[in-house]
């Protein structure tokens, strides 16, 4: 039996895609591999998770 992590190894990451995946798939590993592949990627965030924001871009608030 296969784990559901285990998939990522196999799926063919394409340039330019979504991935959109539950918190289940945070492995920080794998996910820079589609990082580096060119894809983007949406998780929701652990409970646990110790993070921060790195850097900020100036946005125009009356643009949404």
């Amino acid at each position: 039996m296969l784990n559901d992590l285990y998939v990522l190894d196999f799926l063919p990451i394409e340039s330019g895609s979504f991935y959109v995946m539950d918190r289940g798939y945070l492995d920080f590993g794998r996910l820079f591999a589609m990082h580096q592949a060119g894809a983007f990627f949406v998780t929701r965030a652990r409970s646990v998770m110790d993070t921060r924001r790195v850097y900020s871009c100036a946005t125009e608030r009356n643009r949404g």
